[in-house]
C-alpha cells in the first residue's frame, strides 16, 4: 500500500466515513457536514477541505457532494488504528455530526 501522509483532519474524515459504513451508510454528504448544528463552523470547513483533498485511491467522489471511502481506505483506517487482526473500531463522534440510520429496528426482526 503506498503511503499517505494525511492530516489530522483527514484521518477525522476516515473516522467519520469508517462510523457511517459501521451504521450503514456507504456515502456522507458534505452539506451535511457543512450545516452540521453540532460542529463549530470553523471545524466544518475544516472537515470538508479534508474531505476534498483526499487522495482518490482512498476516498472517492461521487457526483458533486458525496463522498465514499475505498477498501484501500478501510485498509488504510484498519492498519492505522486497528490491533494486529482485530478491525479498528470507529469514534462515536459521527453520530453527532452526521444523520446516520438507526438499524436497530431491523436488527430486533
Amino acid at each position: 500500500m503506498p503511503e499517505f501522509n494525511l492530516t489530522d483532519e483527514q484521518w477525522c474524515f476516515l473516522d467519520l466515513l469508517m462510523r457511517a459504513r459501521e451504521k450503514g451508510a456507504h456515502r456522507l454528504n458534505r452539506m451535511e457536514i457543512l450545516h452540521s448544528p453540532s460542529l463549530p463552523q470553523h471545524a466544518a470547513l475544516k472537515l470538508t477541505f479534508a474531505a476534498l483533498t483526499m487522495p482518490k485511491e482512498i476516498v472517492t467522489m461521487i457526483g458533486q457532494h458525496d463522498f465514499a471511502i475505498t477498501d484501500a481506505g478501510v485498509s488504510l483506517y484498519n492498519l492505522r488504528f486497528g490491533k494486529g487482526q482485530k478491525p479498528a473500531k470507529p469514534s462515536q463522534i459521527a453520530d453527532h455530526v452526521i444523520c446516520l440510520p438507526d438499524l436497530s429496528q431491523s436488527a430486533r426482526q
